[in-house]
């Protein structure tokens, strides 16, 4: 069962470490492909801007992308579990075809919704009044959401077909698909601009790199489909010691993706907190400047992480050994932190500041402190994706949506209390906020995870 399996995983963290070689490097090969597709997902979104850069009106372009993009990921992020679901759930053809069912049910309703919204006058409510946008930007924002309707879409089969691919261990397509996307977005942002204006160009390029990318992975799976299951017997349920589930019924499903998507819906709608909190600083121009400068490059090294689940998912309950899993988790943890910890500390901070990315120097001077205390970013990262790696496999999905609740509810607290007693620490106040919040998250997630061990020993 995945109960005893995840229950074998935690009892392992009191045990010697005797590590298999062969085995870490089988996991690697798993991962690797997944890492590399976490931190070039990561670099296709400066892409965009890029193109937006190229605009008429770069200013306003920019703003009603980023208004649109901010509520048109509200829509979009319950659809970004789908993959998790897949994965955890998928035992079978019929379990399968369960779970992608409803995928579709879901996306319907969120459609539906986006619909709604997009083509009446709440859009005009929701981006004039709420958001407060006007004029040209107002018309840019409406039109630019419109174009985001295609996202879950896209979304939704991109994580159906990549679920398959994790689970057939063919992850070296996911980064293939991933190169390809990028190449494309870059040949689109180059074009674009000449045919389309305004914040459209820049939803644009990121729909079509992303349906790219889904598409191309819906292809491969078609392709090996007919080879999936044999495959995927020699490390399937069976090949685990995994009691079979299937028929699996839809109710399942659903009562396993709910807290998923809420997860994913709380973490989405905590960041206006962020921006109300950096807003409130001594020079909010500037800490929102520096905290962006610092994020975007933390995260590349944090990207690493994001596919940690998948490894504990997929080897946490096959491994001969599955302390191996946790040490794998563990040296990719502490390989992002020690990478990120060599940029922040020594002059190569500086060199990827000033002359990669070309900030200017206050701009610099903040985002050089806020990548330090920035460093323990992927470790923390690892070890919260690590537990609901756990969670995942003992099908526990509720206590991630609370783990989730408990960041955005730190990170609220922490950016706004800073920012109202401190407000002359800047960009500094974004930092501190995320690097507690996430440690409140994995705190959480450990809390469960072991505690689901407990009630299943």
């Amino acid at each position: 069962m995945p109960e005893r399996q995840a229950t074998q995983l935690c009892r392992h963290r009191r045990q010697g470490w005797n590590l298999d070689w062969r085995e870490i490097l089988a996991i690697s090969r798993f991962y690797l492909p997944l890492a590399a597709t976490s931190i070039l997902m990561m670099s296709s979104h400066s892409i965009v801007s890029g193109a937006l850069a190229r605009a008429y009106h770069p200013a306003v372009a920019m703003a009603a992308y980023s208004a649109a993009l901010s509520i048109g990921q509200l829509f979009e992020s319950p659809t970004f579990g789908i993959q998790r679901m897949v994965v955890s759930l998928t035992e079978g053809p019929q379990s399968f075809w369960t779970t992608a069912r409803v995928a579709a049910c879901i996306l319907a309703g969120i459609l539906f919704l986006m619909g709604a919204v997009g083509y009446s006058p709440l859009a005009a409510w929701l981006f004039g009044e709420l958001v407060g946008l006007e004029g040209d930007a107002l018309i840019q924002a409406i039109t630019c959401f419109r174009i985001f309707m295609l996202w879950p879409t896209f979304v939704t089969l991109r994580g159906i077909s990549q679920g398959l691919l994790v689970l057939s261990k063919k992850t070296y397509w996911l980064t293939a698909n991933m190169l390809v996307r990028v190449t494309a977005m870059m040949a689109l942002a180059a074009v674009l601009p000449r045919l389309l204006e305004g914040a459209s160009v820049g939803a644009a390029v990121l729909m079509a790199g992303i349906g790219i990318e889904a598409g191309l992975s819906a292809l491969v799976v078609a392709a090996v489909g007919r080879h999936f299951w044999s495959s995927a017997s020699e490390s399937g349920p069976a090949a685990r010691g995994v009691r079979h589930r299937e028929p699996l019924p839809a109710w399942y499903v659903v009562r396993f993706f709910a807290p998923v998507a809420a997860a994913s819906l709380v973490q989405t709608a905590s960041k206006p907190a962020l921006a109300a909190g950096l807003g409130r600083t001594t020079d909010p121009v500037l800490a929102l400047a520096a905290y962006q400068v610092a994020m975007n490059l933390a995260f590349i090294f944090s990207a690493i992480s994001f596919n940690i689940h998948q490894v504990v998912v997929v080897y946490g309950r096959e491994a001969r050994h599955p302390a191996l899993t946790r040490t794998f988790c563990l040296a990719v943890g502490l390989l992002g932190t020690l990478a990120l910890g060599l940029l922040a500390f020594t002059p190569a901070g500086l060199f990827v500041l000033e002359d990669l990315i070309g900030a200017p120097a206050d701009v610099v001077r903040q985002a050089t402190v806020l990548l330090r205390w920035l460093v323990p970013l992927p470790l923390v990262t690892t070890v919260t994706e690590y537990y609901y790696g756990l969670l995942l496999l003992a099908r526990r999905t509720k206590p991630i949506t609370a783990a989730k609740l408990a960041y955005a509810l730190t990170g609220a607290c922490a950016y706004l209390g800073l920012a109202g007693c401190y407000p002359e620490l800047g960009g500094l106040i974004g930092a501190l906020g995320t690097v507690l919040a996430i440690v409140v998250e994995a705190l959480v997630a450990r809390r469960h995870a072991l505690a689901a061990s407990a009630q299943l020993a």
